[in-house]
């Protein structure tokens, strides 16, 4: 953790106290100070959009933190499969079946407020069969 580069949120209190004699004095009081967590960002990069039914994708997940705090990432989806549910690199196989599919992937600093989302969709759909022999018969 880099304290340098967290800015202290602070509360104080300031009284004005006269003298006798007209002088005057600022007292200031540090009623409380935090430090405040800046929340990690994320972003997903994909190989393909529009996977193909039972095909395997790679996931990226890059997420920066302003506080240099420790990471870490979860992974999940609407269908498919991880082979792992954490950490940057993830491999996802997509389904037997064709639709819509949301690949969501949580950065968490584990500090207060500390979490980002970040979600891509994907339209997973087949090749259409490809004729490789055709036969005829007369008789039909």
């Amino acid at each position: 953790m880099n304290i340098a580069s967290k800015k202290p949120t602070c509360t104080t209190a300031a009284f004005l106290r006269l003298g006798i004699k007209a002088a005057c004095a600022l007292v200031i009081v540090f009623m409380g100070c935090e430090l405040v967590n800046n929340p990690p960002s994320i972003d997903i990069h994909v190989e393909d959009e529009s996977p193909l039914t039972g095909s395997t994708q790679t996931f990226t997940a890059v997420a920066t933190d302003l506080d240099e705090d420790v990471i870490s990432i979860t992974w999940s989806a609407t269908d498919g499969q991880f082979t792992k549910t954490t950490g940057e690199v993830v491999k996802w196989t997509a389904p037997m079946s064709t639709g819509k599919v949301t690949i969501t992937a949580v950065a968490d600093d584990r500090k207060a407020g500390g979490t980002d989302t970040a979600q891509v969709m994907l339209a997973v759909g087949n090749d259409l069969p490809i004729i490789t022999a055709f036969t005829s018969s007369p008789d039909n």
